[in-house]
């Protein structure tokens, strides 16, 4: 293609949206799809993606229609695809889920249309689930069976593990007769040991609270990440920044907020019969006592229930960073340096966001004491001619100076909003949202169990 049009491959990217039948044999392209938007979510399924195609509510290409390929017939799989600047020569695989609701649509004015709705596969962590007869990690009270979390994590996969005696044990769904988390495997390049050994019983619970449990069990430094390709990954959150990004170049807007309204100091587990623990965190002494209690008689292990107690503190304990940053992706655009590559940006990745204009100092509360300056010949509170609002940098100042702390600070990717030309990275410690109602409910509504 001619350099620097629309269709120039060495600026541009391409969407293309693959249509499969169950058994994953191709039909065809669904050529007039929108760009694709979705979201992903640390330790948790994606949403759901919904698009509108502009087609006749009685000849969409659905099932049984006159001349129809059947593409539009739920059960089907759509794969999105994008190829050119930048992407692997062979695709990136970016979204894929089945057909979940098909709505037609017939406006006043006569306009005609079709609604899809896609579920991502990811959507089984709230799908799949633990019956009534439980799954014995290791024996309480007994630490030399005690097993690893990231064991216990890989055999919902897996589908089995080697117990401490060597002996293997079978993890498969009595449903099916595959491994809870099937169709995903695990990636490769998860990590094999976390180094905490505990006891568990899982019982009546969908997989994303038995995950909720384990990354609870292995403190705030992990993280599950459900990939497009239906691989797994679970890791530790990287200690040095995986993204660097620069305010007015790679970042287009950004909003974020420091609370300590959600934050819990005191952890109390109840387990089962005598088993109780606590654990109390330094910030009792700034803020006071901020009790959070947990209740699961499936915990008859002290040990686990204290590692549990530790790990939620070590969760909820933290100041809560809720941010959103919008980044423009680089293609499309002759000016070098402008916008970034969105398509590597990952939940779990690391973000530093930097502003080159901040100030070396802060130029707030070093001017005139309060009152002394001279009308008109200066800002107020700041010697004459400095000019004080809007030449720092918010946070950087003493003002408010700890809202400062998400400039040169490395922050966690909870979310990714794509939509096509950039994406809005929700960052922080916490499950990604900036509404207090959705912290709150977080907060009531711990564990998703099936009881």
């Amino acid at each position: 293609m001619a350099s620097g049009t629309s269709m120039d491959a060495t600026i541009n990217k391409f969407q293309v949206v693959k249509c499969y039948d169950p058994n994953m044999n191709f039909i065809d392209v669904i050529r007039d799809a929108p760009y694709l938007n979705c979201k992903e979510n640390i330790s948790a399924a994606a949403d759901t993606v919904k698009f509108t195609l502009p087609r006749s509510i009685d000849a969409f290409d659905g099932a049984g229609q006159p001349g129809s390929a059947n593409t539009i017939v739920k059960g089907n799989i759509l794969q999105w695809w994008l190829y050119g600047a930048g992407i692997d020569p062979n695709g990136l695989l970016k979204f894929q889920g089945k057909i979940d609701e098909i709505s037609p649509t017939l406006d006043e004015s006569g306009g005609e249309s079709v609604d899809v709705t896609v579920t991502p596969f990811s959507q089984i962590l709230g799908d799949h689930g633990v019956g009534t007869t439980a799954i014995n990690f290791g024996t309480a009270g007994s630490s030399s069976t005690y097993i690893d979390t990231a064991t216990i994590i890989k055999a919902f996969f897996t589908g089995s593990y080697v117990d401490a005696s060597g002996v293997a044990q079978s993890v498969l769904d009595p449903v099916t007769g595959l491994p809870y988390g099937d169709p995903f495997t695990m990636d490769p390049a998860s990590l094999g040991s976390t180094g905490q050994f505990v006891q568990f019983a899982f019982q009546s619970q969908k997989l994303i609270s038995v995950f909720n449990n384990l990354l609870a069990l292995s403190t705030n430094q992990y993280f599950i990440r459900m990939n497009q390709d239906k691989t797994a990954f679970f890791g530790g959150i990287p200690s040095n920044p995986t993204h660097t990004l620069l305010l007015g170049q790679n970042i287009s807007s950004l909003s974020y907020s420091m609370s300590d309204v959600p934050r819990k100091n005191v952890i109390v587990v109840e387990g089962a019969g005598s088993v109780k623990a606590t654990a109390t965190g330094s910030s009792v002494a700034d803020i006071g006592e901020r009790i959070y209690l947990k209740s699961d008689n499936r915990i008859t292990d002290q040990n686990t229930a204290n590692f549990m107690a530790n790990g939620i503190l070590s969760i909820l304990d933290r100041e809560a960073v809720r941010a959103k940053i919008k980044v423009p992706d680089y293609r499309g655009s002759n000016q070098s340096g402008l916008g970034y590559d969105i398509e590597t940006f990952k939940v779990g990745d690391t973000v530093k966001i930097v502003d080159a204009r901040a100030p070396s100092t802060s130029t707030a509360g070093v001017g005139d004491r309060w009152g002394s300056m001279v009308w008109g010949t200066g800002k107020w509170g700041a010697p004459a001619g400095q000019t004080i609002w809007g030449s720092f940098l918010w946070g950087q100042a003493v003002w408010s100076a700890s809202v400062g702390s998400i400039f040169n600070t490395i922050n966690t990717i909870m979310s990714i909003d794509y939509a096509y030309h950039y994406v809005t990275l929700e960052l922080g410690a916490r499950q990604p949202s900036l509404s207090r109602a959705l912290f709150d409910l977080e907060l009531r509504l711990q564990d998703a169990t099936l009881v």
